[in-house]
């Protein structure tokens, strides 16, 4: 237990030291490139400087010194440049006064600027010509001086330098201007000095206010350096170092609670156990890491007291092996990696472990293919029942496809059709599974008695009766139909019409072989309607020009070679050509849809846990509103109906029963 806790504990605090480390070694060295740079840059070397400061950056591009100086070089360069550039403009137009102020201007930047320094003195030789002038400019800048030389901040200095620097170079012989640009270019390095601390303060201010207390504490014992009296500095960097302990110890405390409850996760108890008791070394007080402390304390006790660990170890083995024996390798696997939590040297764990794995890749891909294989069963049985017109069979098989693969294309393409075929079939007659078979049976058997026994009013009143409930009910309409024609001429060309009506709904539906049984039977009873023959042609199965089957033929198997190939992406291209040209290909159709199982399983698979979990709520709904109908409770199971519809909009027995209860409700009133 103590060896543990101390190599636990010896790892931790390893982690914890290591970004110190780097980020001190990081600034380290990019502070060596930065203070050369600032070096460069008081002896107006800009360039150089500029070189040093990227370095630094590149180093360290959060390294804020660096940065401020790069900004400050690059702005006092253009005002240097600008003003040397004005300098020269106005001593080429003989405007010497205005020549020196740019001049002033660039020596306050740039004391020893050649340029600078050989144009002041080419001034003072031209203003030799008029000695009084001269002696009023040299007079001016030397009371400029003594105006900044009141002053002790690092501006003033180098104000008051390049003020005198301007009147000894104007008059060489003027002792004063002399003698005071020496002194204060002696004092420059102090004034270089105020001005560095001045700028660690603040920026080492702009680091702890974003919480960087290391480099805030680097940068401010910089300055502490350069003036090593200033207690304000002091202050502030025992300030940032208590924030600093208080935030590590915070953060510390963060990182180790977050790898305690991961070890529990992995059932790493007493690897956790050891992390809790050093969170709470580091804050007595803390609760939650208390709880789990205790909690493990109780665990750990009670094991003890049950089993030792050597019985455990062999008890999951022989489980873990059992389970393999029967094909249960997921069993297997948490089970051998409960072994190698409490062994994590277990050899044997280790290569049972890895057999179960390559045993579970094997039976998972055997699923997946499995899966497809039944994918594509359902699918390719639903589309050949579709063809023979057995819908419901046909029905089943594509739900039974959509099961296993929701949303699936192909499969809600035909389940769409073959539903609304079924639909228009059931319409037409009532199923024998509808509550509502047995009184339609009988009201359709007395029908057809009042008919032969030419009881045409009586007849038509027992149709109107079940067309209200079955809107679309052949028998009845055709009844109604022949009723009228004894009747009513007038109704009679009425309920053809209605035919004729039914006939273009379900043209637009897609519904030709539906739509051809309306117009054939108003055929059969009126041969004269005019235009009936180009609706039966209209309604007839087109005659297609078939695509040329060679180059169908050469797609298709170009998809199959790169589908050997496992070129599946380029495959379903082939394929999808094969389809443009002949949308009917049922081969190119299986093909894309198994390989888009293949390429995308996993997705597919997630889908249809979410599915199955609806499909179940729709058939408790669906079953409880049967149950409701039949204890004669109809508005109750339209609720229930609706709660079904919800979840599967298009389910056609949901919305037949809820119409037909509807009717019924209308009728008892």
């Amino acid at each position: 237990m103590n060896k543990e806790k101390t190599i636990i504990l010896c790892i931790l605090c390893l982690l914890c030291l290591l970004p110190h480390f780097a980020f001190t070694q990081t600034l380290e060295e990019a502070d060596k490139f930065c203070d050369k740079g600032i070096e460069l840059y008081r002896e107006a070397e800009f360039r150089q400087a500029v070189l040093m400061w990227e370095k630094a950056l590149n180093v360290n591009p959060d390294h804020k010194l660096a940065n401020y100086y790069l900004i400050r070089c690059t702005r006092e360069k253009n005002n240097i440049d600008n003003h040397m550039s004005l300098a020269l403009e106005n001593y080429e137009e003989m405007e010497y006064k205005k020549s020196l102020e740019h001049f002033n201007i660039v020596f306050e930047y740039d004391i020893k600027n050649e340029i600078a320094t050989r144009y002041v003195k080419r001034i003072g030789e031209k203003l030799d010509q008029t000695p009084d002038v001269k002696e009023d400019i040299v007079n001016e800048y030397k009371e400029k001086g003594q105006e900044y030389k009141e002053k002790d901040d690092p501006v003033s200095i180098k104000k008051t330098l390049a003020v005198y620097n301007i009147a000894s170079l104007l008059n060489p012989d003027d002792e004063e201007a002399r003698n005071n640009r020496i002194e204060f270019e002696k004092r420059l390095p102090e004034a270089f000095k105020k001005e560095s601390i001045l700028i660690y303060v603040k920026i080492g201010d702009e680091y702890f206010n974003e919480k960087k207390y290391d480099e805030a504490i680097y940068i401010w014992r910089k300055a502490l350096t350069l003036d090593p009296a200033r207690i304000d500095i002091e202050d502030k960097i025992i300030r940032a170092f208590k924030l600093k302990l208080e935030s590590e110890k915070q953060e510390q405390i963060k990182r180790l609670m977050e790898q305690g409850e991961e070890y529990l996760e992995s059932g790493l108890t007493q690897s956790a156990l050891v992390i809790f008791e050093e969170i709470l070394r580091l804050d007595p007080d803390n609760q939650k890491a208390m709880e789990q402390r205790n909690k493990l304390l109780q665990q750990k006790k009670k094991m003890e007291e049950e089993k030792n660990l050597l019985t455990q170890i062999d008890a999951y083995m022989d489980a873990a092996k059992k389970n393999m024996g029967k094909g249960k390798f997921e069993q297997a696997i948490e089970l051998l990696n409960n072994v190698l939590v409490l062994d994590e040297n277990h050899q044997e764990a280790k290569k049972q472990l890895l057999l179960s794995e390559q045993e579970l890749r094997k039976q998972e891909e055997k699923v997946k293919e499995e899966e497809i294989e039944s994918i594509q069963k359902f699918l390719e049985q639903g589309i050949i029942h579709y063809k023979m017109k057995e819908f419901e069979k046909a029905i089943s098989l594509l739900e039974e496809c959509l099961k296993l693969s929701p949303g699936n294309k192909f499969a809600l393409e035909y389940l769409n059709l073959a539903k609304k075929a079924l639909w228009a079939k059931k319409q037409e007659e009532v199923d024998i599974t509808s509550p509502f078979y047995n009184m339609v049976h009988n009201m359709i058997k007395r029908g057809i008695d009042f008919f032969k026994q030419k009881e045409y009013q009586k007849s038509v009143k027992i149709w109107k009766s079940i067309l209200f409930i079955f809107p679309l009910n052949k028998v009845s309409r055709e009844y109604i139909v022949k009723c009228s024609r004894y009747l009513d001429p007038k109704l009679f060309t009425l309920f053809i019409k209605e035919h004729i009506d039914f006939g273009q709904k379900y043209l637009q539906d897609g519904l030709k072989e539906f739509a051809l049984k309306e117009f054939e039977l108003v055929k059969e009873l009126f041969p004269e309607y005019k235009g009936i023959d180009d609706l039966i042609k209209k309604a007839s199965p087109e005659k297609v020009v078939p695509p040329d089957p060679k180059i169908v033929d050469q797609y298709y198997k170009q998809g199959l070679s790169l589908y050997a190939e496992k070129q599946y992406g380029e495959a379903i291209k082939k394929w999808e050509k094969v389809l443009a040209l002949d949308p009917s290909h049922e081969k190119a159709k299986l093909n894309i849809n198994k390989v888009d199982h293949i390429l995308n399983y996993d997705r597919i698979k997630a889908r249809r846990v979410s599915a199955t979990k609806d499909r179940e709520k729709v058939n408790t709904y669906y079953f409880k509103g049967l149950k409701l109908y039949n204890s004669g409770k109809i508005n109750e199971a339209i609720q229930m109906w609706e709660m079904v519809l919800k979840l599967d909009p298009g389910n056609i027995k949901a919305k037949n029963n809820i119409r037909t209860c509807k009717r019924v409700l209308k009728m008892s009133r």
